[in-house]
């Protein structure tokens, strides 16, 4: 056998029957394994087994078990943060799809008190993907192109929101806010967070503090903020609604520049200026 004939045979080495048309058969390729059937740009198939999936590079055994029994053994993936995850790849729907094995954490559902499971893509109450007891708890693993943390994701479904956090970004531009579940039970982004004391508009958080939305209002021009770190102190969201409320925090903790802690309250004066009392 000629070496151009023997290069001819490996390049259309096939693997079996196409599971999809039936009609042609799965040859490998530069980037994975391909349907050769092809009768007319009306009569073809394009059905395709990809090399690659996830961080996991498949071998001719994976694609073998595809197309002969739908599914192939367990493997570890990666999430496109780097998490690796264990899963099969299946044959659904004439696709091919990821197929995870769910970890559940340890918190509830606030909602409706379901298990909590960690998906390929985020993580989901148990009864997200049912039908007729459908519950619409739904945390993606990234908000606006930041990731989002298993313990942010926790202290959300416990406490019903996170404190604020940074690094989000939208429109070219990066903000910070805070996850909360809404009365309808689904988890979305906020960054209002009460009412201004001063001049009755709405608080909203900042990278670097709490700040009144009248400040760009011409006619107002409401300069009222809570900065976010007072004396080594980070102003939590509760602490800040309770200052805007009462004028005063609880007891907190503060620093010294040389780093001795010290009790004390977050006031606001009679100019609606932060001190600490």
């Amino acid at each position: 056998m000629s070496q151009n004939k023997l290069t001819v045979e490996v390049q259309l080495h096939r693997i079996g029957k196409c599971p999809v048309c039936g009609k042609g058969q799965m040859l490998k390729g530069s980037a994975g394994w391909t349907c050769d059937y092809f009768k007319n740009l009306q009569d073809k198939c394009i059905f395709t087994i990809f090399e690659t999936y996830s961080g996991y590079t498949l071998c001719e055994e994976d694609a073998v078990a595809l197309i002969k029994d739908g599914r192939t053994m367990k493997h570890t993936f990666y999430t496109s943060d780097g998490k690796p995850f264990v899963a099969r790849l299946i044959l659904e729907k004439n696709k091919v799809k990821l197929q995870s094995e769910n970890r559940i954490l340890k918190v509830r559902c606030p909602n409706c008190g379901g298990r909590v499971i960690e998906t390929q893509k985020g993580y989901a109450c148990e009864n997200f993907f049912q039908e007729e007891s459908h519950c619409p708890l739904y945390i993606p693993r990234a908000f606006c192109e930041r990731m989002i943390t298993e313990e942010e994701v926790c202290t959300v479904l416990e406490k019903g929101h996170t404190e604020i956090l940074d690094g989000f970004r939208a429109q070219g531009r990066t903000f910070s806010a805070y996850m909360v579940i809404k009365a309808d039970g689904t988890c979305k982004l906020d960054s209002a967070v009460c009412k201004c004391p001063k001049c009755g508009g709405q608080i909203y958080t900042g990278i670097k503090a709490y700040t009144c939305g009248n400040y760009s209002n011409p006619d107002i021009k409401c300069n009222f903020m809570i900065w976010r770190n007072v004396s080594g102190h980070e102003v939590t969201i509760d602490e800040a609604k309770i200052l805007c409320r009462e004028k005063a925090t609880p007891v907190v903790t503060f620093k010294t520049v040389d780093g001795v802690e010290y009790a004390g309250r977050i006031v606001l004066d009679s100019q609606w200026k932060i001190k600490k009392g």
